[in-house]
């Protein structure tokens, strides 16, 4: 009985997205369907309903098909329709589907061969980010979106220790996700994010390190053509990355260093050092990324020693160190005393280099004016 019940659930869960897919045909609703598929298939498997499970497995290899394609425009979705239909009065009556379905697919009609299928990313980027994307593409990179699917019960640490950003970390560089996990919609089970990323390389690699589908993508025309500003390329800012992931760290350096100029400290004392002998060279860092959790001394504390040594010495505030505190730890209590020591902001790990870029793109201009 608990098996037809989770059945039954897996059932309208598949049919609510497979309507959607209808309506507004968007990969990540077909990613969605699939995964929903793959699901339905076990749950049948399990319940002893062979014959439906291999139905269900033989729609599941459409959506995979379209999936990979990054092309849903030609998924004929009425045998899906069908299928469901019919396993709610078989398998849910107790019987098993027939040996030989009648629901089995027919040959679908040859179509024209897409050269190739590209997923346009619609979410918004800072100009920063798009100049750094073309630097990428320009050296040879391609751009790509890896789709994945996460129960939204998943909470902010257990997603900021997921390999999925280190492995993204390893092939290329991450621009942009969507949604964050900030703007899941928790009334919903699971969620489809989107991840922008450039990778040198090739589709078939990409898609078995995740997994999952890996599709070409391209930016919309109009932000293609919104590059970082000659003027604002032209301002390099003087930037302390301080971090002892060492992997976070050469992430951060590579791409801040694109515009500006970067250095690095493993550690709260070598951050120090490094910040007071550029402070008495006359030549202070103007933006610093700071990690909450590091040895020697903690972000915080490292925090407060600038911020007194900034008042002892006269810095004006305009002059001060822009520090942005870069950490997986988000908590009410964190944040209030972050901004008590005199944090300029902080940033949630896995950090979004959009974000980081855009504020240090925001920096560049309030410097000019």
């Amino acid at each position: 009985m608990k098996d037809l019940e989770e059945i039954v659930g897996l059932l309208e869960d598949w049919e609510k997205v497979l309507l959607k897919v209808e309506q507004r045909c968007e990969i990540a609703d077909v990613h969605l369907a699939f995964q929903k598929a793959h699901s339905l298939k076990g749950t049948l498997a399990l319940a002893g309903f062979a014959h439906a499970s291999r139905a269900v497995h033989r729609m599941e290899d459409r959506l995979d098909t379209a999936r990979k394609s990054g092309n849903c425009q030609g998924l004929d979705l009425d045998p899906l329709f069908r299928l469901i239909d019919h396993l709610r009065k078989s398998v849910l009556g107790g019987q098993d589907l027939p040996e030989q379905d009648e629901l089995q697919p027919a040959k679908q009609k040859a179509r024209p061969a897409d050269p190739v299928n590209f997923l346009e990313w619609k979410s918004p980027l800072s100009r920063e980010t798009l100049a750094t994307i073309h630097r990428s593409l320009e050296e040879g990179a391609r751009l790509w979106v890896l789709q994945k699917t996460f129960k939204t019960s998943l909470d902010k640490a257990a997603w900021a220790r997921l390999p999925l950003f280190n492995n993204l970390a390893k092939v290329g560089c991450l621009y942009s996700l969507h949604p964050d996990i900030a703007d899941w919609d928790r009334s919903q089970p699971e969620v489809v994010v989107s991840f922008l990323f450039s990778s040198a390389e090739e589709q078939p690699a990409l898609s078995r390190l995740f997994y999952d589908p890996v599709l070409p993508a391209r930016l919309p025309a109009r932000a293609a053509q919104r590059p970082l500003s000659a003027e604002n390329a032209a301002t390099p800012l003087k930037i302390l990355v301080v971090e002892d992931d060492a992997l976070t760290r050469m992430v951060l350096t590579r791409v801040l260093a694109k515009n500006n100029e970067v250095e690095e400290a493993p550690d709260g004392v070598a951050a120090w050092n490094r910040w007071l002998q550029a402070l008495d060279r006359q030549q202070p860092y103007q933006v610093m990324i700071l990690d909450q959790m590091i040895p020697g001394l903690s972000g915080q504390e490292l925090l407060v020693r600038i911020r007194d040594e900034e008042s002892r010495r006269g810095v004006p505030p305009k002059l001060s160190t822009k520090i942005y505190i870069n950490t997986a730890v988000d908590g009410y209590e964190f944040v209030k005393l972050a901004f008590k020591n005199q944090a300029d902001g902080y940033f949630v790990k896995p950090f979004s280099l959009d974000k980081i870029l855009g504020t240090i793109e925001q920096l560049k201009q309030q410097l000019r004016d």
